[in-house]
């Protein structure tokens, strides 16, 4: 099922227009199929894309989308498991944290993995907007 969204994604130019993934569309078509099953099939050796131009966009999305963590980050809920603190809980750092209960986040808790971290903190203010 994933893999299917994904080569809807890829393969859709109107979607890929309209995102800040353009660089997708200056690979040819024929090449994208290659570099998809690189990125979602973990037991593939990235030797065949190291020449590519899309090297490092390549390996993001591998680290994303094959190692699941984007698939992780979309499974837990927004303001219930994590979350930017605000009001009387707001921190220095404006990045999102776990919270313990709906809108009441862990005191001096951070997410370990840094790669969370940057999806949650994206991922929260595309729902709450940005602030200040």
């Amino acid at each position: 099922f994933f893999n299917h969204i994904l080569n809807q994604v890829m393969n859709n130019e109107m979607i890929l227009a309209c995102s800040d993934h353009k660089w997708i569309m200056n690979i040819p078509k024929n090449e994208r199929k290659l570099y998809i099953n690189h990125v979602t099939n973990m037991s593939n050796a990235m030797e065949e894309v190291t020449n590519s131009t899309f090297k490092n966009e390549l390996l993001a999305f591998r680290g994303f989308l094959g190692k699941g963590t984007l698939l992780h980050c979309f499974q837990k809920r927004h303001n219930v498991d994590y979350g930017i603190p605000r009001g009387k809980y707001k921190r220095k750092k404006r990045v999102a944290v776990p919270f313990r209960a709906s809108g009441l986040p862990s005191t001096r808790a951070d997410f370990v993995h840094p790669d969370i971290t940057i999806c949650y903190t994206f991922l929260s203010y595309l729902y709450d907007g940005l602030s200040e």
